[in-house]
């Protein structure tokens, strides 16, 4: 209950506005090797590979770093709970020629996703039909009002099984 009325709170300042932000040059690669760091013995216990593609040099954006740790957080904690055990996940920095980086994060679905990109997006809405897990199903909707505090953007893209996060700044 205590995690569900922090997560209703959050979602709330997320959406409203009424969230602090510190845009400051943040490398994205080093903090991406952070969360993965945190994450590896995690995806270990499931049996989930984790697979990175992240430039040896740095990929510098205009975010708040530590929002943008909660956005990562988010999207792995996602794979973490519904990734298909003994299969990938996936994470892949590139720089667009025009100074932007994008993020990606995919797994394959161990339920199917009988769902649209844009309804699980939504607040309350889990991909898994049984929603027999822990989790508020407030976890994309403030990734996504996070990114878009800091002039970024978060989008879906469900291709059967596969479920691919990308993060734009």
């Amino acid at each position: 209950l205590k995690k569900l009325i922090q997560d209703l709170i959050d979602a709330s300042k997320a959406s409203s506005g009424a969230v602090e932000v510190d845009l400051k040059s943040t490398d994205i690669c080093t903090l991406l090797r952070q969360v993965t760091g945190e994450y590896y013995d995690k995806f270990e216990e499931k049996n989930l590979t984790l697979v990175s593609k992240i430039p040896e040099e740095s990929c510098i954006v205009n975010a708040d770093s530590n929002l943008l740790w909660r956005v990562m957080d988010n999207l792995f904690i996602n794979a973490y709970k519904y990734a298909m055990p003994g299969t990938r996940v996936y994470t892949e920095i590139n720089k667009g020629e025009n100074g932007t980086v994008s993020l990606s994060i995919s797994n394959i679905s161990k339920e199917p996703l009988g769902i649209s990109e844009e309804e699980l997006m939504e607040r309350f809405v889990r991909g898994d039909a049984s929603r027999n897990t822990e989790g508020s199903g407030l976890g994309l909707s403030i990734a996504k009002s996070l990114m878009e505090l800091m002039n970024g953007s978060l989008t879906l893209k469900i291709d059967g099984d596969m479920f691919k996060a990308v993060l734009k700044m």
